[in-house]
């Protein structure tokens, strides 16, 4: 008996927490609700999208925001527009230069002989060799855009434009550039006007041809009698690099010339003197390439030769390498070129100084209407289907959803309560594994706005994901507007003629039977 009191006792408590848990379902934010008592539904909503065009991007660097990875080159498609990407930066200073380190007597001269300056610019590239197999090495290059044989004009220049760490206005907080800001531009620098660059796909080191050009660089050294020998600059693992060569006589002059004046005393007055490079892409086509300038150690490498003479003798031959890092302010120039207009029924998204979209759900009396249908919310998404008829070549990866009041971007809730891989936004194939969808998950967001929690409910943003989009706590829920990802996309719009691809907003719920 007392055995089967027990039980008895369980089952009332159990259906004493089943009523209860009835009773207060109106309450529950979100849930799946599988019983006799509730039945589950779904419902599609019109939205509205809005195309925006991005006049440009935060795209400051350096000591102010480390991007790490800066765009250069041209990348064009027919259906999002063509991005001619260009990169500004400040210039490192090196301790205790000297272009004669030793000190010799009355009899002796030293002859200073400029061989070779370069911009070198290592490739972001993975080494595709198997150790345990060969010697060697075999490089690919890693995230390129559009078509490495096409050659894309690079022209360098001394920036003029002091690139100030703090607001001149408000020297209390960082400084900002956008992507679209204008440069003072000195003399160009180039020793070939005319100099630019394809990119192969992959670097056999085998390959003279490659190797000369890509993973070793080989230059003359100058005595001073006119007699000259080779030389070569390797990088670690031997590893690829752009070289851009500068004009030898221009970089004496602004480099070897000042290395014992005040100019070079500290680094303030140095970039002050120096106030950076501006290295410049141009064309109508070509490929766009990431570097890496937190890891990938930019220099401008100059490399000279002293010759010592006693009484007309040579008695030493001295070569030297003074390697200047590209760092402090670095900031990305997005000059973008309009694109053909998407067809009916059709969005593009595309990142850097491309396009976005605003999204607006819920409009009119639509939220107060569903609000005095007591649902409770089991899931709400939005989907955007990509119109796999247009370029689906180089797509974005992701893309990102938020709340996008003019001034003021946030997250929308559901990134920070369910996480980012729940919220979604990742490029999702069909069972053909063909590039078909985004899926946003906004339930949290949309269960707040029904139960009268939240009233808050500007157009949702839609751009393409950049790293920056994600918090770094749970208390930063602002977006900034960095984005460094060329790729773009062609959606099916809220207007699409293809039912069964036109975005809507769905949302899943139960109600009382």
């Amino acid at each position: 008996m007392i055995k089967k009191s027990a039980y008895v006792g369980a089952f009332l408590l159990f259906l004493f927490g089943v009523i209860s848990c009835e009773k207060d379902f109106t309450d529950i934010g979100s849930s799946v609700i599988n019983n006799g008592v509730f039945e589950t539904k779904d419902t599609l909503l019109d939205i509205t999208i809005s195309p925006v065009d991005i006049a440009a991007v935060r795209a400051d660097g350096g000591i102010s925001v480390n991007l790490g990875e800066y765009l250069l080159g041209v990348y064009k498609s027919d259906d999002f527009k063509t991005i001619e990407a260009s990169i500004v930066s400040q210039v490192g200073l090196l301790a205790d230069l000297k272009v004669v380190e030793n000190t010799y007597g009355a009899d002796t001269t030293v002859v200073t002989k400029m061989d070779k300056v370069l911009i070198r610019l290592p490739y972001q590239s993975t080494n595709t060799v198997n150790a345990e197999t060969s010697d060697g090495n075999s490089f690919r290059i890693d995230s390129i855009l559009g078509d490495p044989t096409i050659p894309v004009a690079v022209k360098v220049y001394r920036n003029l434009t002091f690139l100030n760490t703090l607001n001149p206005a408000n020297p209390t907080q960082q400084n900002t550039y956008l992507s679209d800001a204008v440069y003072s531009k000195g003399n160009e620098l180039n020793e070939d006007a005319n100099f630019s660059f394809t990119v192969p796909q992959t670097y056999p080191l085998a390959d003279l041809n490659y190797g000369k050009k890509d993973t070793v660089y080989y230059f003359n050294r100058h005595l001073s009698n006119g007699n000259t020998f080779t030389d070569s600059l390797k990088i670690a693992n031997s590893a690829p690099f752009m070289a851009i060569p500068l004009d030898n006589d221009k970089i004496k002059t602004l480099f070897l010339d000042k290395y014992e004046t005040t100019d070079f005393e500290s680094l303030q007055a140095f970039q002050n003197y120096f106030r950076g490079l501006i290295i410049e892409a141009s064309g109508a086509d070509g490929s766009l390439v990431p570097f890496n300038f937190s890891t990938g150690s930019p220099v401008i490498d100059i490399f000279y030769t002293n010759t010592v003479l006693a009484n007309g003798s040579v008695i030493d031959t001295i070569t030297k390498n003074n390697s200047f890092p590209l760092s402090g302010v670095t900031n990305s120039i997005y000059k973008p070129t309009a694109g053909s207009a998407p067809s009916a029924g059709n969005f593009v998204v595309q990142g850097t100084a491309g396009t976005m979209a605003n999204i607006d759900i819920l409009q009119g009396t639509e939220l107060q209407d569903l609000r005095s249908q007591d649902w409770l919310i089991n899931d709400a998404s939005l989907v955007f289907y990509i119109d796999q008829s247009k370029d689906t070549t180089h797509v974005p990866l992701s893309l990102f959803l938020y709340k996008n009041e003019d001034g003021n971007p946030s997250l929308i809730k559901d990134v920070i309560s369910e996480g980012s891989t729940v919220f979604g936004g990742q490029l999702l194939t069909d069972e053909t594994n063909a590039k078909d969808r985004y899926h946003f998950r906004i339930t949290d967001y949309i269960s707040d706005l029904l139960s009268g929690e939240s009233s808050y409910n500007p157009a949702l943003g839609l751009k393409v994901y950049n790293a920056t989009d994600l918090p770094n706590s749970t208390i930063d829920t602002i977006v900034d507007s960095f984005n460094w990802n060329p790729r773009g996309i062609v959606l099916h719009s809220n207007t699409s003629s293809n039912t069964a691809r036109k975005a809507q907003l769905k949302i899943s719920y139960s109600v009382k039977k």
